[in-house]
């Protein structure tokens, strides 16, 4: 079987797979939170830390009822954290989501937003905050209900994000306007979670009258236990859907983990203690506070890898264009070396043919015209010896000069063209070496301009000169045809070939010349061999490459 020793060619840049947010992740965009699927390690530390959570839930759960000094500062203080890292995780994912056009993104994001809102909505209605009532006409229970309705509401946002599936934009009108303009869906989706967060603050203030009371006597109402525990089985229905109709992405594993000390907040918080400002109270929101950090310090992280990746990204593309830049300039260079080259070879053999062979022959002429003119005068013997000796030498002279002359520029391709050129190379490869070469071209010249008639005459001679020296052929087959767009040259011999196990020789100086010069014409090489089966060497030049503009 044949094998492929060497191959050249131009190829395109392959389309990028599409985005898949499902159990599969696209190649292309394992880089985002989103997509990456949780590594061993951090399920490892997503593991600890439930542990951890439901271990201080354990701890804390005992003392949950015990009174604790009122501090007005606190409130406050952890709203405003949790507002800013609500807000901040928001545009963090609203960014991944104009990169992936990913509606699942796009309805967790807006779940974050919507925490955001909704907490601003429980600081302003909180009784003895800013007012004794709170702000935005609160009564006695409107704070209560607004944290209802901000601890409930989440989950059904992430349980949203968890049952959806991204759809291509072809697929439907919802996918299209989310892929073509990704601006215009994040704003309406914001306007949608805050036309929410509205509603449901004025339901609760200006609405409150409809309400039945969750506060009583300084505690909490029984209604109110009812409607925590449903509170709270929303989160927990949240993590098993999560849980079983999630990917195995990075996010989803951190979000189970929210969702975790999302019901340990609130059962510290609102169900097993029993008023504001107790134990259990406080720790609860710090719970809500650590749950809102998850997301976000990881979001944190990963947007610092993508721009350490990006730097490093940017860097490696600088350093591909001067690569890049060297290499055509030392493209350039090398083929003005071998133009240059090839005008030098051009000239010399034009002077030893010209000028040495000229002087050899009148050389020759006087060497006659004096051997005649001591035949007349009797010449020795031994004279006439030296005389016929002297033009054997001139011949033999004459004779190397030509051949000289003819092996650094053949005068043939410059007088007749190409395929006379290749004739006579044939004609003196087979003189030399005694390996008959079979010539196999196209009917007519083939209309190739200057510099590609030579460098396809040099392609063949390099590649018969490797024959002679390595192949131990019997035969050689040089072939042209036109293919296509494209000239292709091959040259087959029957020789040995070379084994499969045989290490290539790309530093090779022939091979290296054939490879230049199919490089500067754009063209592609291949080499096929097998042992017993000799070499086949093809070379494919375009013809946009080596066509002859004058020719019609």
């Amino acid at each position: 079987m044949k094998r492929g020793l060497e191959m050249e060619q131009f190829a395109g840049y392959p389309g990028m797979p599409g985005n898949d947010t499902g159990h599969g992740f696209a190649q292309s965009n394992r880089m985002f939170l989103s997509t990456v699927p949780a590594g061993r390690g951090e399920q490892q530390l997503a593991h600890i830390l439930v542990l951890a959570s439901i271990a201080a839930f354990i701890v804390a759960a005992p003392f949950a009822k015990r009174d604790m000094p009122a501090v007005w500062a606190f409130i406050p203080t952890y709203e405003s954290a949790l507002v800013m890292n609500d807000l901040i995780t928001a545009m963090l994912l609203f960014g991944q989501f104009h990169s992936l056009r990913s509606q699942r993104l796009l309805v967790l994001a807006g779940g974050y937003l919507f925490t955001a809102g909704m907490t601003v909505a429980h600081a302003l209605t909180f009784p003895g905050l800013f007012t004794a009532a709170g702000l935005i006409h609160a009564g006695p229970q409107s704070t209560a209900w607004i944290y209802m309705f901000w601890h409930a509401g989440f989950p059904l946002f992430v349980i949203a994000y968890a049952l959806l599936r991204d759809e291509r934009a072809a697929d439907g009108p919802l996918a299209a306007a989310l892929e073509t303009a990704p601006r215009r869906s994040i704003a309406l989706c914001a306007a949608i979670v805050l036309a929410i967060v509205v509603l449901l603050a004025a339901t609760a203030t200006a609405g409150r009258a409809w309400l039945p009371d969750l506060l009583a006597h300084g505690g909490f109402a029984p209604v109110q236990r009812v409607t925590i525990s449903l509170v709270w089985m929303t989160s927990l229905a949240a993590f098993v859907v999560l849980r079983f109709f999630g990917t195995r992405s990075t996010l989803d594993m951190w979000l189970r983990v929210v969702m975790c000390a999302w019901m340990i907040d609130i059962a510290l918080s609102g169900m097993i203690n029993h008023a504001r400002f107790d134990f259990g109270f406080y720790v609860g929101r710090l719970y809500g506070l650590l749950a809102a950090s998850f997301v976000l310090v990881v979001l944190l992280i990963e947007s610092g890898m993508l721009y350490a990746r990006l730097a490093a990204l940017t860097r490696r593309d600088l350093q591909e264009r001067m690569r890049v830049k060297e290499l055509e300039h030392l493209g350039r260079l090398s083929a003005g070396i071998q133009a240059a080259r090839e005008e030098e070879q051009k000239r010399i053999a034009r002077e030893l043919h010209d000028d040495l062979g000229q002087r050899l022959t009148a050389i020759k002429i006087d060497l006659t015209m004096l051997e005649a003119d001591l035949q007349e005068r009797a010449m020795p013997n031994e004279l006439r010896a030296q005389t016929q000796s002297m033009r054997s030498l001139i011949d033999e002279t004459v004779s190397s000069v030509r051949r000289i002359a003819a092996g650094l520029r053949p005068a043939a391709l410059d007088d007749l063209g190409l395929v006379p050129a290749l004739e006579w190379l044939a004609r003196d490869f087979e003189g030399r070496y005694g390996i008959p070469v079979r010539l196999d071209f196209p009917t007519g010249e083939p209309s190739f301009n200057p510099a590609a008639a030579t460098a396809a005459f040099r392609i063949v001679q390099e590649a018969l000169t490797n024959v002679a020296k390595h192949a131990q052929a019997t035969e050689v087959r040089v072939q042209a045809l036109q293919t296509g767009d494209a000239w292709r040259i091959v040259v087959a011999d029957n020789g040995r070939g070379i084994a499969a196990d045989t290490p290539r020789r790309n530093n090779s100086f022939g091979l290296l010349g054939i490879r230049e010069r199919v490089r500067q014409l754009n063209g592609a090489v291949s080499i096929d061999t097998a042992p017993g089966k000799g070499v086949r060497l093809t070379v494919g030049l375009p013809l946009a490459a080596v066509s002859d503009d004058t020719s019609t």
